[in-house]
């Protein structure tokens, strides 16, 4: 929307919708709602709400809209309350519905951004407390540009058992479930933890991607301090959401816009930041291993397309490789790598160690087999790019990545199929061919691949590193 100079530089959109006689007709759409006439002349403050029953995270929010709204108003704006959708990954992993959920983070960010222009909104407070709907609202945040600030729904407070003196989160319920499955614990403790470990209003407890990306957030800039630190069911936050209302007012004010503040300094403080805490990988390593795998094939790929028919594929690849690249910065690019792989091996651990529990305890042998040959690939990854080893090993370490990544496949598809067997898992109709266990999982296959993907990655630059070295 194009804005309009006015006398008040406060109202640069709210003015083209309200003023003049010709907008009388929008003017009465908003008594009703409770406008009243000296309400036009003050700066149009949107509340971006993403209150729903769908999940614990966000079942609050529409009492900190409130909030929100009253320091919006008693700044000098006039505060407009609108919801948008939410999900819940926690509820949905494991199931069809995962398939929604980075669709959702879309939506939440269109939705966000369609009525803050629609109505003409001057600035905005956007309010969440899940995993897709705070990138979803910083998203539109940074597209509109508009006066606003991010507030967090807050964390929730531990859950406990009477006469247990255990805290409990959404870990201790997966936790639980092994423990049942291998007759450690009975049905009524496990029904005890199913039902107190999530004790009200607020996100997971724990350093996982909300907690982790509201870190991020005010690290950023774009919440207020300690916006990220505060519980849900707090004072403080209710002070922050008031806080927030009047901070937008007072944004426009001074003519700060969200741009001015996510600047390459603040991005670098927000990634400082989820490294310092040891939060959600997601922040990071999905990111920075995308980036990676992108430039490398991009760069590659047009090279390979210029050079096909004049050099072979992988003395070509070695020294674009060589040429583009240090050898310090090859072995960089192939420790992230590594780390990557591991981040995902990790992610499949803890989502998953249920499953694997669940389906036999005989498999833990075969998990161990996997992880110890996963480190022994990479020490001996590490001697090559070191130099301690001197032989053609890089061919050998990107067929046994490979090989890996397909042994981990079958392993975790035995143990699902396990569990189908048993009835304890519904066989998916929209099963993957060759693999019918996986459909039921789609989550998993992806971090499989991403997995495979990093260990090839790596397998290239350690074998154009040894192969440039000895040349």
């Amino acid at each position: 929307m194009k804005t309009k100079k006015t006398a008040d530089p406060t109202r640069p959109y709210s003015s083209i919708v309200f003023d003049g006689d010709e907008r009388a007709a929008a003017r009465a759409m908003l008594y009703p709602v409770g406008f009243k006439p000296e309400d036009f002349k003050k700066p149009l403050i949107g509340i971006a709400s993403t209150w729903g029953q769908v999940t614990p995270c966000n079942m609050h929010i529409d009492k900190l809209a409130l909030e929100a709204e009253a320091g919006a108003n008693d700044a000098g704006g006039k505060a407009i309350i609108f919801n948008t959708i939410t999900i819940s990954d926690g509820i949905s992993m494991g199931s069809e519905g995962m398939k929604y959920s980075l669709v959702s983070r879309e939506v939440i960010a269109d939705s966000i951004e369609t009525v803050v222009g629609c109505a003409g909104m001057d600035g905005f407070v956007a309010i969440g407390g899940c995993d897709k709907n705070m990138p979803g609202s910083m998203i539109a945040i940074a597209r509109l540009n508009r006066p606003a600030v991010f507030v967090y729904g807050g964390t929730i407070l531990p859950g406990c058992i009477t006469g247990d003196s255990r805290k409990l989160d959404i870990v201790s319920v997966f936790e639980a479930i092994g423990a049942h499955a291998n007759k450690k614990i009975g049905d009524e403790e496990f029904q005890a933890i199913e039902q107190c470990a999530i004790p009200g209003p607020g996100s997971c407890g724990g350093m996982y991607t909300a907690n982790t990306m509201a870190s991020a957030v005010e690290a950023l800039g774009m919440s207020l301090p300690n916006s990220s630190a505060q519980n849900a069911m707090s004072k403080a936050k209710i002070e922050d959401c008031r806080r927030a209302g009047a901070a937008v007012v007072e944004m426009l004010r001074q003519g700060i816009r969200p741009l001015d503040i996510l600047t390459k300094k603040a991005f670098e403080n927000a990634i400082t930041v989820v490294i310092a805490l040891s939060g959600s990988t997601r922040e990071v390593t999905e990111g920075a291993t995308a980036l990676i795998a992108a430039v490398i094939l991009l760069y590659v790929g047009f090279w390979m397309y210029r050079k096909a028919y004049a050099d072979r594929w992988g003395a070509f690849l070695q020294g674009q490789l060589r040429d583009t690249l240090s050898a310090r910065t090859r072995w960089a690019l192939a420790l992230v790598s590594f780390l990557a792989v591991y981040r995902e091996a990790f992610e499949i651990v803890l989502f998953y160690q249920a499953l694997w529990l669940q389906a036999a305890p005989a498999y833990a042998p075969m998990l161990g087999g996997l992880c110890v040959a996963a480190v022994a690939l990479t020490g001996l990854g590490w001697l090559i790019l070191r130099g301690t080893v001197h032989f053609p090993l890089g061919p050998f370490f990107g067929a046994t990545s490979i090989l890996l990544v397909l042994l981990a496949v079958i392993f975790v598809g035995k143990g699902i199929a396990t569990l189908q067997e048993a009835g304890t898992l519904p066989v998916h109709p929209e099963s993957f061919p060759g693999i019918p266990t996986l459909g039921v999982y789609p989550n998993l296959l992806g971090l499989l691949l991403q997995a495979g993907l990093m260990l090839i990655i790596a397998s290239v630059f350690i074998y154009t590193y040894y192969s440039t070295e000895e040349a």
